[in-house]
């Protein structure tokens, strides 16, 4: 049921409770001795909270409001921007990009990148169904891909692809992500993953 979702929901983001043992709470609540033969619906409820998630972040990001259907989103739409960070259009004079000399820094947007190197995300060879990849944080990740095996062999996850780190055992090793150096609030479409040796 949807409170049951909303209660996962919320236990998820303030508990940190992953969903195995909500859904082992969920069994001993229902029948805590082990007497009755129990069905094995495991998986069946990962694919609902995933979902789940996904219809949320759509309706939190306005999506129910959109003219255009949900297919047409554009990458990043769905991020929550920095409102203190400069938007032309909105909090901008209209001469902004006309100004030169020794007020031209104050229209200038500063941009952090940060890394954690020791990241380890093993490949398990699942074929998990990405839903609305590219519109929020994280990059479109066909398009990615794509620019990645476009580069050449400069890209050394090309050339140490059978190399523990590379593509073999680890999805990614390293991940990248910018963000407004004065808010600290992460840039739409800021955030990629990369294999080891790789540089930004």
């Amino acid at each position: 049921s949807f409170d049951l979702l909303e209660m996962y929901h919320k236990a998820m983001l303030q508990g940190k409770l992953n969903p195995y043992d909500f859904y082992l709470a969920i069994m001993h609540k229902s029948d805590n001795q082990g007497r009755s033969k129990q069905v094995y619906r495991y998986h069946k409820i990962l694919c609902c909270m995933h979902q789940w998630r996904h219809l949320k972040a759509i309706k939190h990001g306005g999506g129910a409001h959109q003219a255009y259907p949900l297919s047409a989103t554009t990458p990043g739409s769905f991020a929550i921007e920095c409102s203190a960070c400069l938007h032309p259009g909105r909090n901008l004079p209209d001469d902004w990009d006309s100004v030169r000399g020794a007020k031209e820094w104050i229209y200038t947007q500063f941009i952090a990148v940060d890394s954690n190197f020791k990241l380890k995300s093993k490949n398990h060879q699942i074929k998990d169904l990405e839903l609305g990849s590219g519109w929020s944080y994280f990059v479109e990740n066909a398009a990615y891909t794509r620019h990645v095996t476009s580069c050449g062999t400069k890209f050394h996850a090309v050339n140490q692809a059978n190399s523990r780190g590379g593509g073999k055992d680890y999805t990614a090793t390293i991940v990248v992500k910018a963000v407004c150096a004065p808010h600290c609030f992460v840039l739409p479409n800021a955030v990629g993953d990369l294999q080891r040796g790789e540089r930004y």
